[in-house]
């Protein structure tokens, strides 16, 4: 399987915020915390926030022509910040994650 790491495009948004919300909520909730985002929806704001920066830089990973992951690089000043990194649940520990940082 191989994944490739392209740039962002508006149609990603819904999907990267999906996959967003979801591993985070699952995470959360096996160690009783509450989840990082209320909502899928939340996540998505996100996402499309990130994405219409002007001062990020977003990709997403893709395998077999679906994304399973993105990462954002924020330029805002000299020091950069990464993340969020995401990856569906059952793509991870496959390469994705190592390929978006």
């Amino acid at each position: 399987m191989s994944i490739e790491i392209r740039n962002m495009k508006q149609g990603d948004v819904e999907t990267c915020g999906r996959i967003c919300y979801e591993p985070f909520k699952a995470i959360a909730g096996r160690h009783e915390f509450r989840p990082d985002f209320p909502t899928t929806e939340t996540a998505v704001k996100l996402a499309q926030s990130l994405f219409a920066s002007t001062q990020t830089f977003a990709v997403v990973a893709e395998s077999e022509g679906r994304i399973v992951g993105s990462n954002y690089l924020w330029e805002y000043d000299a020091i950069r910040a990464v993340g969020p990194i995401t990856v569906e649940p059952n793509m991870q520990s496959k390469g994705a994650g190592r390929k978006l940082r």
